[in-house]
């Protein structure tokens, strides 16, 4: 887990928490079922991955820095970088979730509708190899299309929905990271919901170890 804040520069640090870290690397090492286990394990990380996001005081997105404007800490010991890398130009796959309970019935077109306005804008602009799949969640979680380039079909997915019961948010959280650990390249989840979990089998810290496994960044 990082914790990043602002610098006077407008640059961004993180600072890495290791036991969390620790956790994430051996279950990346040994697999899933390690992952779960609540034993502490003592290791030596060489290598940990830090995802960041850079951005102006206006919100604006800063895609030329190099190494030199980062800072890595690891509770206040400055951390060497050894790899840097833009990631821009690599694929996107994005997991959309689409909260559908009821909670959700009288503004479900106004979610749709602002969804299929950013597939058109991804679609249009973004990487020719970027992919889209769709999930739909209330009290189950469906898997409306795996990952695909077909803007039609995913709309037409979408206009199919319908508000129904409770919210399954973690369990949908899961399911898309397990699918989304499988893709090469950049992968983010977008979340679109009104409220909190209520009906989920999986907690949210299940839910939050399974999109760190899958190296996903989330934006509700």
């Amino acid at each position: 887990m990082a914790k990043c804040g602002w610098k006077a520069n407008g640059m961004s640090g993180c600072e890495i928490h290791r036991r969390s870290w620790l956790r994430l690397s051996v279950g990346i090492a040994a697999g899933p079922a390690l992952f779960a286990q609540e034993a502490d394990i003592r290791v030596d990380v060489r290598l940990v991955r830090v995802l960041a996001t850079v951005k102006d005081g206006a919100g604006s997105l800063i895609g030329d820095l190099s190494r030199q404007d980062f800072a890595v800490l690891d509770n206040g010991v400055d951390q060497k970088i050894a790899v840097f890398e833009r990631r821009t130009e690599q694929p996107l796959s994005v997991s959309l979730l689409v909260d559908t309970s009821g909670s959700t019935a009288k503004d479900l077109k106004y979610e749709v509708d602002s969804v299929t306005r950013f597939l058109h804008a991804l679609f249009a602009e973004g990487n020719p190899e970027d992919r889209v799949s769709l999930y739909s969640f209330n009290y189950e979680v469906v898997q409306q299309s795996s990952f695909t380039r077909s803007e039609n079909g995913l709309e037409r997915k979408l206009r199919q929905l319908h508000g129904e019961a409770g919210t399954a948010l973690y369990d949908a959280i899961y399911l898309a990271a397990r699918e989304l650990e499988k893709r090469q390249g950049r992968k983010v989840m977008l979340i679109v919901t009104d409220g909190g979990d209520t009906v989920s089998a999986k907690d949210y810290h299940a839910a939050l170890n399974a999109a760190q496994l899958a190296d996903a960044v989330i934006y509700p």
